[in-house]
């Protein structure tokens, strides 16, 4: 147990330096992330949708 704390700390710790070091890149990589999440909710709407018309047809 000790050592899964110990190593996701040096895991922030790390994060922490990469974000001093590249803020912009950190941000992006959450954008894309954000962007990712909206992309996947918008396939899903289109299945579900397809499928509506599917029962309709």
């Amino acid at each position: 147990l000790q050592v899964v704390v110990r190593h996701r700390h040096q895991r922030k710790r790390q994060q922490r330096l990469q974000v001093a070091r590249h803020p912009q890149l950190v941000v992006s990589q959450r954008q894309q992330m954000h962007e990712r999440q909206g992309q996947l909710q918008w396939e899903y709407k289109l299945i579900t949708l397809s499928a509506h018309n599917d029962h309709s047809l």
